[in-house]
């Protein structure tokens, strides 16, 4: 990087373009890591039936407090190929069976161990760094967003995981299935804290949170001639994600990691003891809760025909947490020439959708043409009498009165907060690609081992479910709130773009 700066704000050892009053438009950010490591690995065998690996590593980090920076994590995996005792068939080519138990340890990223300061900023309501310095010939800095702890600990993952290996008519079918029990003690995660403290968010160990799960791989060439292959593949997974603990210091056992509010739209996402990892809390509509009343079941209103919410946030039972995911790839290949694509698949979970809240606001939502835009009773609303008892509401929502705007705009359309969060589903056709390989009788000549010419497409096709029609599932603008703020949802996001290329591929 080149470029020329005066009128530097710290005269001593703080030779960086940064520290200038007046510069070109140049940005720069250095860090300083080390981390020195020691690793040992003994692998036993018997009769190529029976193996035990033994691996352990001790790590030391300049990123950690000193006198707590030392962090040791052993594993071990015991695996059996039991087609050594299975008289040879063509069906059943290869078998192992595995069981594994380790532990993985991570350092923090590089200065999280203190505050520390960054060149000056301005922000608006809507809009980061809106002012920046140098500003009138000044420079300025100041303290971090994020408040450092000089407490961490490493972070330790424990993982259990026991799997099998299965070839089937010599190697046409390739199957690998896996059971795991993961969890991670002491997470480093940045949370957000009260703005009064002074900071947006502060680094913590962040409790205990467990995974486990199945896993499911399987690899398949169903075609296979001299000149032509075609390759299949498929893979599952499911994972069941819990919180078992948080610090201590956190009141009620829970914490919030990102949160959005807007007037009378509020969702927030929570980490909370025995929940999911990104519960959604938010205002609920009320329902007759009495079985005993004819009404029993049916939403509540107010004297103005607006639905009732809930005096407090609940929880919704939703989380940002997908049931399941899947994928398939193929490829067919013919004389050097291979065509080949990825299919993904993420069903359920929930994210929050501004854009959703805001095609609301604004009347251009599908579902603000409700009964035509003509007045209407809300089916089936009672009004509570005050004793215990329901009436029939009677009470219809206009467009002259503008209530008809403030129940989609105020009320969720009867559904509160739950209207914004919409299903996190998704199909996605990854990429496709199609690449030759030009034959090497071609290439000997030129001294050159391989060329492969590739033409592609990325993000070509998105399949959502129903209830979104607004953006790409796999978008997020929640950035710079925490490590974990990422999956609550989008606010604006931009749509999803294709992406075309081509590549060239030369070995000598």
């Amino acid at each position: 990087m080149q470029g020329q700066t005066d009128n530097l704000a710290v005269y001593t050892d703080f030779w960086m373009l940064s520290n200038g009053a007046t510069r070109s438009t140049l940005s720069e950010y250095e860090y300083k890591r080390r981390l020195v490591g020691l690793f040992g690995d003994i692998t036993l065998g018997w009769d190529n039936f029976v193996y035990v690996d033994f691996t352990a590593r001790n790590d030391w980090s300049s990123t950690l407090p000193k006198g707590n920076n030392s962090f040791f994590y052993p594993g071990v995996t015991l695996s059996a190929i039991f087609t050594k005792f299975i008289q040879p068939n063509p069906i059943l080519t290869f078998g192992k069976v595995r069981v594994a138990y380790g532990k993985t340890g991570n350092d923090a990223t590089p200065y999280y161990t203190a505050t520390n300061y960054t060149q000056a900023t301005t922000n608006a309501y809507y809009v980061l760094d809106i002012t920046k310095f140098p500003f009138n010939g000044k420079n300025a800095f100041m303290a971090s967003r994020t408040s450092g702890s000089n407490t961490l600990r490493p972070e330790m993952t424990s993982e259990f995981e026991l799997g099998t290996n299965l070839k089937l008519f010599n190697g046409r079918i390739d199957i690998d299935a896996s059971y795991y029990n993961r969890v991670t003690n002491d997470q480093i995660f940045t949370l957000p804290v009260d703005p009064a403290t002074g900071f947006t968010s502060q680094v913590v160990n962040f409790g205990k949170v467990r995974n486990r799960g199945v896993e499911l791989m399987v690899n398949t060439t169903p075609v296979k001639t001299e000149n032509f292959q075609w390759d299949l593949g498929f893979n599952f997974a499911k994972n069941y994600n819990k919180v078992l603990s948080l610090p201590e210091s956190l009141e009620g056992g829970r914490v919030n990691i990102y949160s959005f509010s807007a007037g009378n739209d509020a969702v927030y996402m929570y980490a909370e003891e025995g929940k999911a990892l990104g519960e959604y809390y938010t205002y609920l509509p009320v329902y007759v809760t009495d079985e005993n009343s004819p009404y029993y079941g049916c939403p509540v209103v107010d004297s103005a025909g607006q639905p009732v919410r809930t005096s407090e946030i609940q929880d919704t039972g939703f989380s940002m947490n997908h049931q399941w995911t899947g994928g398939v790839t193929t490829a067919f290949t013919l004389y050097g020439v291979t065509l080949s694509a990825a299919f993904d698949i993420r069903y359920g979970g929930k994210m929050f959708s501004r854009t959703k809240n805001l095609m609301q606001f604004t009347g251009n939502g599908k579902v603000t043409e409700e009964n035509m835009r003509r007045p209407f009773i809300i089916p089936n609303s009672v009004v509570a009498n005050g004793d215990g008892t329901y009436s029939e509401n009677n009470t219809p929502i206009y467009i002259a009165d503008s209530s008809f705007q403030t129940y989609f705009n105020d009320y969720g359309y009867g559904n509160q907060g739950l209207a914004y969060l919409i299903d996190r589903s998704y199909c996605k056709v990854r990429n496709i690609s199609l690449s030759w390989s030009i034959p090497k009788k071609w290439l000997s000549k030129a001294y050159l081992n391989e060329v492969v010419l590739t033409a592609y497409c990325n993000n070509p096709f998105l399949w959502t479910a129903k209830d979104n029609r607004y953006v790409d599932p796999e978008s997020t603008t929640v950035t710079g709130y925490g490590d974990l703020a990422y999956g609550f949802g989008e606010l604006y996001t931009n749509p999803s773009n294709r992406t075309f290329g081509f590549n060239l591929k030369v070995n000598f």
